[in-house]
């Protein structure tokens, strides 16, 4: 069938059967006119889509509460070769027990109870507390299992699935299962890698993040072999990894389901794919394989709470950085600036603050009418003394505000090893803390300190190195230096200092600036500076001096150094 054909005809929906199962309610989600084809079990319905017999089916991948699939995973694995994932949903599932309509007892009078093995394993905790003794009988579907209680003569059995399957077949429903938090399962949608379905939105776009997905059959047991494969994944490309899982192969083996965060159209999460299979193909003799099942738009359970964030400041270098962090993270970001329509504030789950710090008093205060008062405030400035406390000050009591300090520039693709210091002045919300999870995820180093603690920190590796590298250029400017007669005396520690040099002078000179005046902290560090220099300018009149004072330095200082230089 061609793209204009989908399009154009009904085409042909593989369900697991008989009619409203939970793959069948979950179908209500398909956007084109379609046909339903019900299979006896998921096997069945992914072998039809393999052998072309049927275009696409919708079966069930993961439950929030009862894990993943297995009959599934094993379904994909057996025909990799020929099908793949294209998209994916959730849908809410609602368990009841249902009995025959003359069933005139209780939960106490059941002896046997009709279920799909998923269906019993999410409902286990009230199983175990209301029908403990009751004998499980396993199903291929949640509605085969209603059929098969109907059409029991045992007239004190029941059967768990959904009310819909259980009116089709005028039972009785004698409760509805109650869970301790909401019940969802995650259904991929199938095709034959020959459909041409490019570009073809089936399902709606929904609250989606991209994965790819991939298994790999070792086929021989080998030590080591899965942290091979996850350092590739990880170290060597960077990659998330979203979830791994692993079926036995019937040889006594097992073979590896992965997800990894991002498309396959991406470069890095390509090149991860073409080295996991050159490593199959090459480091392991030819035993391996990896089949990928499809890359495509994976519905969450949960989106959490930040829903959308606004950035004060976001077409400036870092607030530019910060929209395209969030985006990748799957939150829409917009940028804001006095002259924008700020009605939009009063949406925005999350509001960053990434503007000059001499300017945040003023800025605050124009915006302050159309902040969102539930809203999270979050400030990216380097000097908490002068900006965190202004902004807790001039907004609505109990609105609360997060200073973070990014301690890398705008150049970074990864946050792996980069540090983010928080700085709370209350203990973080869910908000917060999904907030701060963000960096986290992407591999930085959190760390908290107080705003006092920050400032004294940020003084000495901010303040003093800044001014160290203003002293150096200011050397290097004098026009009686021809620095390019320097290149021939170049040693590796003079091109650390002038490659650091180099990155100091590509700063904003209101960013140094402002480090330089408004953290109070760094006046007092200039003063101990001057200090120092007398210091040393007069012990080098004495070489035993010079000599005593170099070694304390190096003995007070050599191990802390090289802990703060080490990985």
């Amino acid at each position: 069938m061609s793209k204009t054909n989908i399009q154009s005809n009904k085409i042909k929906l593989g369900l697991l059967g008989p009619e409203y199962s939970y793959s069948d309610l979950a179908s209500t989600r398909i956007k084109l006119p379609h046909s339903k084809y019900y299979t006896k079990n998921i096997l069945e319905c992914i072998k039809k889509v393999s052998s072309s017999e049927l275009d696409f089916c919708l079966v069930p991948l993961e439950n929030i509460l009862n894990g993943m699939v297995g009959e599934t995973i094993d379904a994909l694995s057996k025909y990799s070769e020929s099908i793949k994932i294209i998209d994916s949903c959730i849908y809410q599932i609602n368990h009841c027990i249902g009995v025959k309509s003359n069933f005139e007892g209780n939960l106490k009078d059941i002896t046997e109870i009709y279920s799909h093995p998923q269906a019993s394993g999410q409902s286990l905790d009230f199983i175990d507390k209301q029908l403990a003794n009751v004998c499980i009988i396993g199903t291929d579907s949640t509605s085969e299992a209603v059929r098969l209680m109907s059409e029991s003569s045992n007239i004190s059995s029941a059967a768990i699935a959904s009310e819909e399957a259980l009116k089709k077949y005028s039972s009785k429903i004698l409760t509805q299962i109650p869970l301790e938090s909401l019940n969802f399962t995650r259904f991929i949608l199938v095709t034959n890698k020959k459909l041409p379905v490019h570009n073809l939105e089936i399902l709606p776009a929904g609250n989606k993040k991209h994965i790819t997905s991939f298994c790999i059959n070792p086929r021989s047991d080998r030590q080591g072999l899965l942290l091979d494969l996850l350092n590739i994944i990880s170290k060597d490309y960077g990659c998330n990894l979203a979830s791994i899982h692993s079926r036995p192969d019937k040889a006594g083996g097992f073979i590896f389901f992965f997800e990894i965060e991002g498309s396959i159209e991406t470069t890095e999460i390509s090149e991860c794919i073409k080295e996991l299979d050159r490593f199959c193909k090459n480091d392991t003799g030819g035993r391996a394989y990896l089949s990928l099942l499809g890359s495509y738009p994976k519905e969450i359970f949960s989106g959490g709470k930040i829903k959308k964030i606004s950035i004060i400041g976001g077409d400036g270098v870092m607030g530019s950085w910060l929209k395209s962090f969030y985006e990748k993270n799957g939150i829409t970001t917009e940028s804001i600036d006095l002259k924008s329509d700020k009605s939009e504030l009063k949406n925005s789950d999350v509001i960053i603050f990434s503007v000059p710090m001499n300017l945040i008093e003023h800025i605050c205060n124009e915006l302050k009418e159309f902040i969102n008062p539930k809203a999270l405030l979050v400030e990216n400035c380097s000097v908490k003394s002068n900006c965190l406390t202004k902004i807790k000050d001039i907004f609505h009591e109990g609105q609360e505000v997060l200073g973070i300090h990014t301690m890398f520039g705008p150049s970074e693709d990864s946050l792996k090893g980069l540090n983010v210091i928080v700085t709370e002045i209350s203990p973080s919300s869910e908000i917060a803390q999904e907030y701060i999870d963000l960096f986290y995820k992407d591999g930085a180093k959190i760390s908290k300190a107080s705003i006092e603690v920050h400032d004294k920190a940020v003084a000495i590796l901010q303040g003093l190195i800044q001014f160290n590298s203003f002293t150096l250029a200011s050397m290097l400017s004098n026009e009686e230096l021809d620095i390019k007669s320097l290149k021939p005396f170049l040693t590796p520690n003079s091109i650390s200092a002038l490659s650091s040099l180099e990155k100091f002078l590509n700063q904003s000179e209101d960013l140094v600036y402002d480090i330089q005046t408004l953290n109070p902290e760094v006046k007092k560090i200039r003063e101990s500076l001057e200090q120092a220099i007398e210091y040393l300018i007069t012990s080098l009149d004495n070489k035993n001096d010079f000599n005593k004072l170099f070694s304390n330095y190096k003995n007070s200082l050599k191990n802390n150094l090289r802990y703060l230089l080490e990985d």
